[in-house]
């Protein structure tokens, strides 16, 4: 089974925000971001991919 690469840190009605599990190689992250933007046009949510080295503060 493939390791899971982000994790889901919030979602709201208009947004999800994810965040990688590790550092990412330039590859993975673009074909992440690509698979993302996909899903943006799809759905017609906002969707972040946080880079790992990111922390995510309460509103």
């Amino acid at each position: 089974m493939a390791k899971k690469k982000v994790t889901k840190i919030k979602e709201t009605d208009k947004a999800i925000i994810f965040k990688a599990n590790r550092r990412l190689t330039k590859e993975e992250f673009e074909l992440l971001s690509d698979l993302v933007k996909s899903e943006e046009k799809k759905t017609g949510l906002e969707i972040v991919l946080m880079p790992y080295s990111c922390e995510v503060g309460e509103e």
